[in-house]
């Protein structure tokens, strides 16, 4: 067995087409490379685990010094790998929620808070409605990253992309380095599908707030025709969110009925009307078979900066449309849990008690968990999951979570959709009560009330 040289001082590589760093002392235990794996003993076939291309691609790297806000509101230089403590990965409501329910409980621990984006606070949800309030991107940011990062004592490392999770030495490989922690949260939310038929870079995706910026950005010079692909609770808000702020929608969905895993078809024909009354055109029984790029003088608006699209959907049907919307669900990114030997289910399985995934020390919260075989998407439980989550982390009461069934509320305008409780596929609707402003009814399963959904237009 070769012994590890340990007295020439460590190297750090950068891949020139991706910035993933691979450094010698971590190595890379995902793909076979132990750490203490000098760069020169790696195969000339070895691939880079973000983007993969070969060694040939790395450059030497000098080690930087990450500047970020920190304790006491001084500048406080953060040099990646120089400390463990508390790494948390997604700077979204969940990470956000993590860090502060930490600190209500010390006020001394090491956080170090790693995002894809640049960590600026805001509330998601707002974005399915915020295009017809006028609101733009200053005016939906809460509290700027960096102005957060330093109020809450935390090491914020933004527009960085994490590569690989080793949980067997507590490593988490990013572009910006190496990061060991003691403990470990993932934040990470969960992303927008694109239909399989659309190539992405004609799609937006309102799921993060960059992108809601470039699409209200073109949407504010001048009305255009929207085509929504997806009638679940994101499309179904956006489509008379922009149908308000004056633009022409379209909402392409499969099912007979809007929103139809969560409303029987009675409550869904009713909703379906309201959006019509709205102007919202419901294309109901439809797919979007392909989609292509038109020339500038073919699309419906006149505006060579808007762009056209051709959507050939079935039933020998078509339409041009300037701006696709995807809202055809969300998905977990089960890279890094894979990479980490987490056990995986339609989201990272956390106990239900304790909320630790699979591995010893490595925690979990908001879009990105399952529980009981179920992702766990709603804002309402993340401010409990963050509590217990601290409590364990921080040495002090250990606190127990109980899932409890969130109130769903539909924001639209044209009426009031709430339920209480998830609907289920195997559930029985029942009807309470149909009154012509008002409808009312009960989902059962094995005889319990396990939903309860209330329709009642806007007053």
């Amino acid at each position: 067995m070769s012994r590890v040289d340990t007295a020439t001082p460590w190297q750090r590589y950068i891949c020139r087409a991706c910035g993933l760093i691979y450094d010698e002392q971590h190595g890379d235990t995902d793909s076979g490379l132990a750490p203490g794996t000098r760069f020169a003993d790696i195969p000339e076939d070895w691939q880079c685990p973000l983007c993969g291309v070969t060694k040939a691609d790395f450059e030497l790297f000098e080690r930087p010094t990450v500047n970020t806000e920190a304790q006491s509101g001084k500048r406080n230089p953060y040099r990646p790998g120089s400390a463990a403590g508390v790494l948390v990965i997604g700077a979204g409501i969940a990470g956000w929620s993590i860090v502060e329910a930490i600190r209500r409980r010390d006020a001394a621990v090491e956080i170090t808070l790693i995002t894809a984006c640049n960590g600026d606070v805001y509330h998601k949800p707002e974005l399915s409605v915020a295009i017809a309030r006028g609101l733009d991107q200053r005016a939906l940011i809460r509290e700027n990253g960096s102005e957060a990062a330093r109020r809450l004592k935390v090491s914020l490392v933004a527009n960085t992309i994490v590569s690989g999770i080793s949980s067997a030495v507590k490593i988490v490989r990013s572009t910006r380095g190496s990061f060991p922690y003691c403990k470990l949260v993932l934040a990470q939310g969960a992303q927008s599908q694109v239909p399989e038929n659309i190539p992405p870079q004609w799609c937006w995706r309102i799921n993060h707030l960059s992108a809601w910026s470039g699409l209200q950005h073109r949407l504010a010079k001048q009305p255009a025709r929207i085509a929504i692909i997806g009638a679940g609770m994101i499309g179904c808000e956006l489509a008379e969110n922009l149908r308000t702020a004056g633009h022409e929608v379209y909402l392409i969905f499969r099912g007979d009925t809007p929103l139809a895993k969560l409303l029987p078809p009675v409550a869904g024909q009713r909703f379906a009307e309201l959006l019509s009354r709205e102007g919202v055109h419901c294309v109901s029984n439809t797919v979007v078979e392909s989609v292509e790029l038109l020339p500038h003088d073919e699309h419906p608006s006149g505006d060579s900066n808007q762009g056209a699209y051709r959507l050939n959907l079935s039933h020998d049907k078509h339409l041009i449309s300037n701006h696709i919307v995807a809202a055809t669900g969300l998905a977990g990114d089960k890279r890094l849990a894979l990479v980490a030997g987490l056990e995986y289910d339609k989201g990272i399985v956390v106990n239900p008690v304790s909320l630790q995934t699979s591995a010893d020390d490595i925690y979990a919260l908001g879009d990105c968990v399952s529980l009981a075989g179920a992702p766990c998407r709603f804002i309402a439980p993340i401010a409990e999951q963050a509590k217990v989550i601290a409590s364990r982390i921080c040495d002090g009461e250990e606190l127990s979570y109980q899932h409890r069934a969130p109130v769903i509320r539909l924001k639209v305008q044209s009426c009031s959709l709430m339920w209480q409780g998830v609907p289920r596929s195997q559930g029985e609707w029942r009807l309470v009560s149909d009154m012509p402003n008002k409808l009312t009814m009960k989902q059962l399963l094995a005889g319990e009330i396990i939903s309860t959904l209330e329709l009642a237009l806007a007053v």
